[in-house]
């Protein structure tokens, strides 16, 4: 889920004129005796100021602002898709002595800030703008390549569910180059400078768009042909498992907090977890996900709408009708049209299909995806057909794979634990694809 933050600078200078942001500023989040680095970059285009925050600890990498203005000394910038940050500060000094200090507040906690002008540093990587076409349809993206010498394996990095642009995946890109591999990120359609609309396909056209990049990297000298796989989050999960039915040359994937329910089932999910986190009965989560397979036939068949309205009627009651922030919009609304396409998509027959490495990452905790009925699904599959399934799951995770923080911590983040990468990277060692 991604909501929208608040990501304030209130520069004030001691000199006459306003300060000047442009540039590379690092630094470090202080708190508690310990700090978390951070980098903030601010550019001027076209007499707009753009700019992109990092937070490697976090995962956090070149997150762009929303919105950059400077009056005078003051500067106001805006962050998509993170809770509600505020950071207060002040500019000392000119040029290259200048540094910003103040206050970062996260809901109540007020951290020290401090970042410094510095050089950008250089990458062990190349970032090279592409753009590819899946029919009509043109996708734009980068490729991160590494600058050793020789042929790598590669992945294309594909979307989970709504809007995708490129930034999001920006932290997976990065340690895949890092890893010594080609890694292809691009705007899912309809979002960045990717034409087209998600909302008017399924997940094969989305599957498409995938392995229109994988055909974009095996054309590279620089990539192993044979070596080129996928990686995702969430609906992404589904997304690759069709690209790797559609495409033969699809080597590997890796598939995260998803991939494994049918689509249907998976939608239940979430309202069943938020009914039992309130301490709702096992009557009150079956009715709920009753309703909502009503509802679903409904999408179904286009057939029954204002007849379910009236049924439901009595459901509006529930002392837990809000917690549901759900509303029955009629099936001729186009994201009930979209679900229609893939709400019957089915995993399990793919997968006893597939004869690629497969490698899936899960967090106990996760909200949105049911794990253990997906873990459960897997162990079967593999152990009825032999098939290459490796699987991870991590206590406490949650739908991002992402632990929290502990209640005394000195920055409140989640935060993906190291195996999470390292356990990724013994994988792709032991199967021959990164070397």
């Amino acid at each position: 889920m991604r909501t929208g933050i608040t990501f304030l600078l209130a520069c004030v200078a001691i000199a006459a004129h306003a300060a000047n942001i442009e540039g590379h500023w690092d630094g470090a989040l202080t708190n508690k005796g310990q700090q978390c680095p951070v980098t903030v970059e601010f550019v001027r285009q076209d007499g707009k100021f753009t700019g992109n925050l990092s937070m490697p600890m976090y995962g956090w990498l070149g997150n762009p602002f929303n919105e950059v203005t400077l009056t005078g000394d003051a500067l106001h910038a805006t962050l998509g898709y993170m809770s509600a940050h505020v950071l207060d500060a002040h500019v000392e000094g000119r040029g290259k002595n200048a540094v910003i200090k103040g206050n970062w507040t996260v809901n109540k906690l007020k951290i020290p800030f401090a970042v410094a002008r510095a050089e950008k540093p250089a990458l062990p990587y190349t970032i090279e703008e592409v753009t590819f076409k899946n029919g009509d349809v043109t996708l734009a993206g980068a490729v991160y390549a590494p600058k050793t010498p020789g042929k790598h394996g590669a992945v294309v990095l594909l979307h989970g569910s709504g809007d995708n642009p490129r930034h999001w995946y920006y932290e997976p890109a990065d340690w895949f180059a890092r890893q010594g591999m080609v890694c292809l990120i691009f705007d899912k359609r309809g979002n960045g400078k990717s034409t087209g609309k998600w909302l008017d396909v399924g997940f094969n056209e989305l599957a498409d768009d995938g392995i229109a990049g994988l055909r974009l990297l095996q054309t590279r000298d620089d990539v192993d042909p044979q070596k080129i796989g996928f990686w995702g989050i969430s609906q992404a999960g589904w997304i690759m498992e069709a690209a790797a039915q559609r495409c033969s040359d699809t080597a590997f994937f890796v598939c995260i907090s998803g991939g494994t329910a049918v689509v249907e089932r998976e939608g239940y999910w979430d309202y069943e977890c938020t009914l039992r986190a309130k301490g709702y009965s096992d009557r009150d989560v079956a009715d709920t996900v009753e309703m909502l397979r009503r509802f679903n036939q409904v999408i179904r068949t286009g057939q029954g709408y204002e007849e379910f309205l009236e049924w439901m009627k009595p459901m509006r009651d529930k002392p837990y009708w809000s917690l549901l922030e759900w509303v029955p919009r009629p099936p001729t609304a186009i994201h009930q049209q979209w679900y229609r396409r893939v709400m019957d998509f089915n995993p399990e027959p793919i997968l006893r299909g597939l004869n690629i490495p497969m490698l899936f990452i899960y967090g106990e905790a996760d909200d949105s995806n049911p794990t253990a009925e997906g873990v459960e699904m897997l162990n079967k599959v593999k152990s009825e057909t032999g098939k290459d399934m490796t699987i991870m799951t991590f206590p406490g995770a949650d739908h991002g794979v992402r632990v929290a923080a502990a209640p005394d911590a000195a920055f409140p983040f989640r935060v993906r634990p190291q195996e999470f990468w390292d356990g990724t990277a013994r994988w792709l060692k032991e199967k021959g694809i990164n070397s």
